[in-house]
């Protein structure tokens, strides 16, 4: 039969974990590319949605264009009147006196419209109505602004959005340039309430509906779609702001992504639209997306499947190490045990060839010859009684009763005194006359004797080894004068093969088994085994038993 060579498991075992590495990369690399194709759907969806929304934003700004145009030709009609006459300046009070414009400003303007002529350097020149400071200074400025960037023969008309007024409020201008005669730059706010200029434009426009393709939104009316508002006009560009006011912040959640579209109405000749802000509604971006494919990750499942991977190699690499360390184990034991099998079988050998060949002068000495290989064989069948009883742990007796610890004691320490005699080790027994147990006299037997045989190994020469019984009779005590346990080491020493740090290397034989048939034998019988510190130095084990059933 041939044996496989442990190098044979151990270079299998690392082929498993290079091929689970490999697996790992590749399983890396699906769920890169996952994430990355993840990513770039969900920015197709979100480029689609904003698409969507600077389209309506557009349509929307159309509409609201048209109509604040329409409201400009009605309010500046007499300047251009004036204009056409060769009059260059008009008083302000033409403009804001009008009839229509009284009757329609009452509820927002008691006192009614308001009107400015501004110079070209921001100046108010004339002015009529009350409009508040704020205001007034905002709109000089915004104008001077605006006209310093305006050809001397060109002319400009639009609307502005004040920032001060809840929700904005439309202020209209008109910016003449000056002439080569001379003419001075002059420009005419006018603060209206028209129809087509207050906030209202915004919700008329809105409710033509036609924002968004009815294919994918059906009939639901336009204001259930998108969230739509003029922007606010700076004062330094005259160039459209979001504004952020608390009238705007409806109880409608803010869109999540870019959702939002911004577009500027469109400019023809010189009127100038103004900015208009539309942002989706909660629930409408996945409406939209609808039909074009769902926004499906599979990032998730790859990334799941790159964990479920790395936990495999990990557990491929545990039993390579665990194997590793099994074979490290089983080489170790097979040496020590064969270095202590070879000594007493040297032993023997020796001694019984010197009695072949007559070497022995005396009886004494024969009877000293035949002590010797009486011990030597001792110490081998209680060697391969370790074994086996570690390999194969002995089962219940039903035929042997409770053992008296005290007749065990005893009983072991007799056989073991000629081994003690050779090293100047002795005895002292503190045991009463009887001291029942529940435990089987195989098993008391077995760990009394490992404990003395690891006392007797340790403990230094001429030293005494103790051995006690104590706690009403059911406590085994073994005390050494060895070197000791650390107590960060005395939970391992009971595991099978292992040998203290200090030792590792050592030329001391063991097998490493004697501590773990007496926990493994112990633990058959619900007795506890224990470590702790020797008064003097050295190492005390004790073993707990129950205490043997009255008859």
């Amino acid at each position: 039969m041939r044996h496989r060579h442990p190098l044979g498991s151990r270079w299998r075992g690392v082929a498993v974990v290079i091929a689970l590495t490999l697996v790992v990369i590749a399983a890396g690399v699906l769920a890169w590319t996952a994430v990355e194709a993840d990513r770039a759907q969900r920015a197709t969806a979100a480029g689609t949605v904003q698409d969507y929304a600077d389209f309506a934003a557009f349509l929307i700004a159309g509409k609201v264009d048209t109509r604040l145009r329409q409201a400009l030709f009605y309010a500046f009609y007499r300047e251009d009147l004036a204009w056409r006459d060769g009059e260059r300046t008009i008083d302000p009070r033409l403009l804001a006196e009008d009839p229509q414009e009284s009757a329609r400003c009452a509820p927002e303007y008691p006192a009614g419209p308001w009107a400015l002529r501004i110079d070209g350097e921001g100046g108010v020149v004339a002015s009529h109505g009350d409009p508040p400071l704020a205001l007034r200074g905002w709109v000089a400025d915004t104008l001077r602004a605006l006209a310093s960037g305006l050809d001397r023969d060109a002319d400009r008309t639009g609307h502005l959005v004040w920032p001060g007024a809840l929700g904005g409020r439309l202020v209209a201008y008109r910016i003449r340039g000056g002439e080569d005669d001379g003419t001075a730059v002059v420009s005419y706010a006018l603060g209206s309430c028209a129809r087509d200029r207050d906030g209202d434009v915004v919700a008329a426009a809105l409710a033509e509906g036609g924002v968004l393709p009815p294919t994918l939104v059906g009939t639901i009316p336009a204001d259930s779609l998108v969230r739509a508002r003029l922007a606010t006009t700076g004062p330094e560009t005259g160039s459209g702001v979001d504004q952020a006011e608390a009238a705007e912040s409806e109880a409608d959640p803010a869109p999540s992504g870019p959702v939002a579209g911004l577009a500027t109405g469109t400019e023809a000749g010189p009127r100038g639209g103004v900015p208009i802000v539309v942002e989706l509604r909660a629930g409408v971006p996945s409406t939209l997306l609808r039909g074009r494919g769902s926004v499906y990750s599979r990032a998730p499942l790859a990334i799941g499947l790159l964990a479920a991977t790395l936990a495999l190699l990990a557990t491929a690499a545990l039993l390579v190490f665990r194997t590793a360390r099994l074979v490290r184990l089983r080489e170790r034991f097979v040496a020590d045990v064969s270095h202590e099998l070879r000594t007493p079988l040297q032993q023997v050998v020796l001694f019984a060839q010197l009695l072949r060949i007559g070497q022995a002068r005396t009886e004494d000495e024969r009877g000293q010859f035949l002590a010797i290989i009486e011990r030597e064989a001792v110490r081998l069948i209680a060697l391969v009684d370790r074994i086996l009883a570690f390999s194969r742990p002995a089962a219940d007796r039903s035929d042997e009763g409770p053992a008296d610890l005290a007749d065990v004691i005893r009983d072991v320490a007799t056989s073991f005194r000629p081994l003690l005699a050779e090293r100047g080790q002795r005895f002292v027994l503190e045991v009463p006359p009887s001291a029942p147990v529940a435990a089987p006299v195989g098993a008391v037997h077995q760990i009394v004797t490992n404990l003395v045989d690891n006392a007797a190994k340790y403990g230094p020469a001429g030293s005494d080894i103790a051995l006690r019984v104590s706690g009403a009779g059911t406590t085994l005590e073994v005390v050494d004068a060895g070197p000791g346990i650390p107590f960060e080491e005395r939970d391992h020493v009971w595991r099978a093969f292992y040998r203290l740090s200090r030792e590792e290397g050592a030329a001391r034989a063991g097998s490493g088994l004697g501590l773990a048939v007496v926990r493994e034998a112990a633990g058959r019988y619900d007795a506890v085994a224990e470590i702790d510190d020797a008064p003097g130095g050295g190492t005390v084990f004790r073993v707990r038993f129950r205490p043997a059933e009255a008859s």
